[in-house]
């Protein structure tokens, strides 16, 4: 009758029959004992300063774009304070009418009924002039100059895509 063994004990009756020294030592140590080791510090030792970096590095992060974020909505304040002010001059001079007449009979009739224009400089010189055709042409140009400028900041005035 044969006798069965089982396990480590197996292991080293079935290395003694081949009679290899070296098949009887590996057969002799059990394997729940070998263990394998990776690093020096265990894994929740690892992750803890890696955690305190990135929690530090948020906190930095959202400083930054907190200021970036208040120098963003300054910046479109501005613009959008131009942009009534344009829209302001714009219908001003939208409201101004000018009465103005082809033929003007000299004698019975003023021209110059109700317009007037004067532009002063910092040096204290002064243009004035009633000519309502004039000041219709200076009005007019002025109003065109504002759109202008009242297009450029509206385009300027977007939000920017969150990163």
């Amino acid at each position: 009758m044969k006798k069965v063994t089982k396990g480590a004990n197996a292991k080293v009756a079935t290395a003694q029959k081949a009679k290899s020294p070296k098949a009887i030592a590996n057969a002799a140590v059990p394997a729940a004992k070998l263990q394998v080791v990776k690093g020096d510090k265990p894994k929740a030792e690892e992750a803890q300063p890696a955690e305190k970096t990135k929690i530090e590095l948020k906190q930095s992060v959202t400083m930054r774009n907190v200021e970036a974020t208040e120098h963003i909505v300054e910046d479109l304040y501005t613009r959008v304070v131009h942009r009534r002010r344009f829209n302001e001059t714009i219908n001003r001079l939208d409201k101004f009418t000018f009465d103005l007449k082809d033929t003007v009979d000299h004698d019975k009739e003023n021209y110059y009924s109700g317009c007037g224009l004067t532009i002063k400089d910092s040096k204290g010189n002064e243009f004035v002039t009633r000519n309502p055709k004039l000041i219709q042409k200076i009005a007019l140009f002025t109003r065109n100059l504002c759109i202008e400028k009242l297009a450029e900041i509206e385009a300027e005035i977007v939000l920017p895509a969150a990163a």
